[in-house]
């Protein structure tokens, strides 16, 4: 078990620097606004997000989906899940994610992400006021995941998405790759995960060329208590991006009976949206366990705050 920890750490250590040393355009300043599809970083899931995003190694189940989709081995059955927020500026950024267990062949899940823009008025340089026609935008992808767990203590995941962009007449389309890996180290509760997401080849916009997002991460989870009736636990994720500088995640999340979570996050070098927090309520009836999250981010007196609400089934 420990040669087969090692292999997964020394293979992801060299598909990181392999991966940075290949995506590196050897830029001195933060690449911000280097790649396209920024779409793709927007957090999806209250519990996640209310954690200052930081859920590498503690989202388990259909909704890791969109995080590390190792996770989604952890499906017992079949799960569903469902989010909404209301984004920045008006816009509006919802998921969907569904799996189902396949016994000794695995876990497959499906996803979809959508993020609408209102209509503007179009403007031109002749035309500075408007020329009375109307321009959408919006931004899709959907997702084929695959997930084993191939000990009680590893789980390893991929998910291919097709990804495509809309800006009034012109569209662009790209296929992309997720990768990641849980290991449960037995160590107290201590739980370590990696991945990387949003591999794929350059696209073409109009008259330039942009690269994908592409994200490497590195995540910890451990309960600082663990009892009968109350849990307490700690996450930390180490993020990565090829277009931006890295940052570091931190993220509380306090179980009372398994039932009522409460949960706060920071996110460290970020511009805005550092504090988080929210809540949720798990139960079980007839048969299938519920659960409803919220989460709350504050993004400053410009763009305002962003709440989330998720809702997510085992049957």
């Amino acid at each position: 078990m420990k040669i087969k920890f090692l292999i997964v750490i020394i293979s992801s250590l060299l598909i990181f620097s392999t991966c940075q040393a290949q995506w590196d355009y050897g830029f001195d300043f933060s690449k911000a606004g280097s790649a396209g599809l920024q779409f793709l970083k927007i957090g999806i899931g209250a519990k996640e997000c209310a954690l200052g995003e930081a859920s590498l190694a503690l989202s388990k189940g259909v909704n890791s989906i969109f995080w590390n989709p190792a996770g989604v081995a952890y499906v017992e059955k079949r799960a569903a899940t469902f989010s909404y927020s209301g984004w920045l500026l008006n816009m509006e950024h919802s998921a969907c994610g569904a799996a189902i267990n396949l016994g000794k062949f695995g876990v497959m899940g499906v996803s979809v992400i959508y993020l609408g823009v209102p209509e503007f008025e179009e403007t031109t340089v002749l035309q500075q006021a408007g020329t009375g026609r109307m321009v959408s935008a919006n931004d899709l992808a959907l997702g084929l995941a695959y997930a084993r767990r191939f000990t009680d203590k590893l789980s390893m995941g991929a998910q291919v998405r097709y990804v495509k962009e809309q800006l009034d007449q012109d569209s662009f389309s790209n296929v992309l790759m997720d990768i990641g890996a849980i290991y449960e180290t037995g160590f107290r509760h201590l739980r370590i995960a990696v991945a990387a997401q949003h591999f794929g080849p350059d696209i073409k916009m109009l008259r330039d060329t942009f690269r994908m997002p592409l994200l490497f991460k590195l995540g910890l989870a451990d309960d600082i208590f663990h009892t009968d009736n109350n849990r307490l636990t700690l996450v930390v994720d180490l993020i990565h991006p090829t277009d931006n500088t890295e940052r570091m995640s931190f993220g509380l999340e306090y179980g009372f009976f398994d039932w009522v979570f409460l949960r706060s996050g920071y996110r460290l070098n970020s511009d805005l949206g550092e504090w988080s927090f929210g809540g949720g309520l798990q139960q079980s009836l007839i048969g299938v366990e519920g659960s409803v999250d919220y989460s709350y981010t504050d993004f400053g007196e410009i763009l305002g705050s962003v709440n989330r609400i998720s809702v997510s089934f085992n049957f």
